[in-house]
């Protein structure tokens, strides 16, 4: 096993490193399933993430750009209101499961937070546009 700190080589179980006595327990190499979890992890907020931003930027451009610059808002709305609807409940409802789910409270945070995220976006949708 190689040191961490000064890269010599030391006996397999070792506790502490023979040239500088640096401790070797507490540098355990990371198991291929943990890291792949990570990376799954990683994938799952980075997903979730741009699925908000683009929520985000839905919500501005039917809120803000439609009224303003008078596009034909009701084909819109009719097609927000069937697949918007189902989208919203059944992202809000995944991102909770993850929150309860997964080991990494920080990775938790980030799910509340984007489930919050679409949840006020869904609410928002139903405030009528100023026209």
């Amino acid at each position: 096993m190689a040191c961490p700190r000064c890269n010599a080589s030391n006996q397999e179980g070792a506790s502490f490193c023979q040239n500088c006595g640096e401790g070797l327990n507490s540098y355990s190499p990371v198991n291929s399933q943990e890291k792949n979890g990570g990376r799954a992890l990683s994938f799952a907020l980075i997903v979730m993430g741009w699925g908000c931003l683009v929520s985000i930027i839905w919500l501005l451009f039917q809120k803000v750009a439609i009224p303003v610059f008078k596009l034909p808002y009701e084909s819109l709305t009719k097609f927000y209101t069937v697949a918007g609807g189902i989208f919203t409940f059944v992202t809000v409802t995944l991102l909770i499961v993850f929150a309860i789910i997964v080991n990494n409270n920080t990775a938790r945070i980030f799910f509340i937070i984007f489930a919050l995220i679409h949840a006020v976006v869904f609410f928002a949708y139903r405030i009528p546009s100023v026209r």
